[in-house]
């Protein structure tokens, strides 16, 4: 990868086992599991390592990002950009 796209960022997506292992051969600074893989063990275990989890969401609803949000990932991949973007703006103006 780095020999064809050297300003490329790779994102692997180990399952919670192979973490440890993706991170130490890879170095890669962010890992994006799928939801099937992801929970809270799996975002403490990356950040750990200081490696940041963006999670691909499988449902795409304020349920599933919420539970997201909670289990500390670092960013949510969305094939609805501005839905989570305005879940997100409502998420900030509650909180304050």
């Amino acid at each position: 990868l780095k020999r064809n796209c050297a300003k490329c960022i790779p994102m692997p997506d180990p399952n919670v086992e192979e973490i440890e292992s993706c991170i130490e051969e890879f170095r890669p600074k962010v890992i994006a599991p799928v939801m099937a893989q992801f929970s809270k063990e799996y975002v403490l275990k990356a950040h750990n390592y200081g490696v940041k989890v963006f999670v691909d969401e499988k449902d795409g609803n304020e349920e599933e990002w919420e539970m997201i949000l909670q289990s500390g990932a670092d960013g949510i991949q969305s094939d609805d950009p501005e839905k989570l973007i305005g879940y997100l703006n409502t998420r900030i103006k509650n909180k304050n």
